[in-house]
């Protein structure tokens, strides 16, 4: 039997049940959860702060960054490109101040155990040994599974789907 379905069509029909889902450790390494992104309360357009003394790695927009943000981060399409000029600047930062003395200052902090954990699943260990033989750029890079090669690629796909539609 063959059958269409179209946008919106519905499936099923089910009573309503409730799910708990219990978050599991492995959630850690999803380098997503470990980033706040808001909006600073002092309304000036100066650049973007980091704090890095909080379970997230918090970084603080103007009102007009903070405003464009918010139009596009729901967008899959944005995603990389975000990631690139966004996380991946911030994760350079965050890498420099760990190479520079911070390392035992942040190791209690939930970002820093998700890095852990993202670096042990790719089969590293996050310590001073690698740091000190990787650039804080090629540790971010490892972080955010090449950011700008997958932002390049979403331009130009997003680039040859504009030209389909002529």
């Amino acid at each position: 039997v063959k059958f269409q379905v179209m946008k919106g069509n519905i499936l099923a029909i089910a009573d309503p049940y409730r799910l708990n889902v219990e978050k599991q450790d492995e959630d850690l390494g999803k380098i997503e959860s470990i980033f706040s992104i808001a909006q600073r309360a002092a309304d000036d357009l100066s650049e973007i702060k980091i704090e890095l003394n909080t379970d997230k790695i918090k970084l603080m927009l103007n009102k007009e960054d903070y405003i464009n943000y918010n139009k596009i981060v729901n967008n899959p399409v944005f995603l990389a490109t975000l990631q690139s000029i966004l996380i991946f600047p911030a994760l350079i930062y965050v890498f420099d101040d760990l190479k520079n003395g911070g390392f035992d200052d942040y190791a209690d902090k939930q970002w820093f155990q998700s890095m852990k954990k993202t670096f042990e699943n790719k089969g590293s260990m996050l310590n001073m040994d690698l740091m000190d033989n990787k650039t804080s750029f090629e540790l971010a890079q490892v972080v955010l599974d090449s950011p700008v090669k997958r932002a390049f690629q979403q331009i130009v796909n997003m680039d040859y789907e504009e030209e389909e539609d002529y």
